[in-house]
C-alpha cells in the first residue's frame, strides 16, 4: 500500500497529541523527510492558531457551574412569574369587610389605593423582568 499526503494528514492529530505509537511517529517524520515541501506545509498548519468559533469541549467542573446557574435562572423565573401574577391580582382582589353581616363587595384598590398602585406596579416589573430571564435561559451559552 501507497502511503499518500491524506494518510498523513488522518495520522496528524494522534502525531500532535503525542498519542502515537513509535512506528506512527517513525511513518510520519521519514514521509516528512521524503516530502520536505509536504513537512513545510503542516509545520506552517501547525503554527497557526485554532479560530476562535471553534468550541473546546468542556470539563466536568464547567458543565457543573453551567448547570447551578440554569438552576438558580430557573428558580429566579419562577419566583418572578409567581410574583407577577400574585401582584397584578392584587389590585382586583376583593372581599366582605365584615365577617358578622354580608356589607357588600369591597375592592382593593378603592380602598387602598396606594397598596393597590405599588402592587401594580411590582406586578409590571415583574412581568418585564420575567421574559429576559426567559430569554438568557434560551440563548444562555456559558
Amino acid at each position: 500500500m501507497k502511503i499518500t499526503d491524506k494518510v498523513i494528514l488522518d495520522l496528524l492529530p494522534v502525531y500532535y497529541a503525542g498519542e502515537a505509537s513509535k512506528d506512527t511517529i517513525k511513518l510520519i517524520e521519514s514521509y516528512f523527510n521524503q516530502h520536505p515541501d509536504f513537512a513545510k506545509e503542516i509545520e506552517q498548519l501547525a503554527k497557526k492558531r485554532l479560530p476562535e468559533d471553534i468550541p473546546l469541549p468542556l470539563k466536568p467542573e464547567d458543565e457543573m457551574i453551567a448547570l447551578r446557574k440554569t438552576k438558580r435562572l430557573l428558580g429566579f423565573r419562577t419566583f418572578f412569574l409567581f410574583v407577577a401574577i400574585f401582584c397584578t391580582a392584587l389590585p382586583f382582589a376583593f372581599g366582605d369587610v365584615s365577617w358578622s353581616k354580608i356589607s357588600g363587595v369591597h375592592w382593593l384598590w378603592t380602598e387602598f389605593p396606594l397598596g393597590a398602585l405599588i402592587s401594580g406596579l411590582i406586578g409590571i416589573g415583574s412581568w418585564a423582568v420575567y421574559p429576559l430571564i426567559r430569554k438568557r435561559l434560551r440563548t444562555s451559552a456559558f
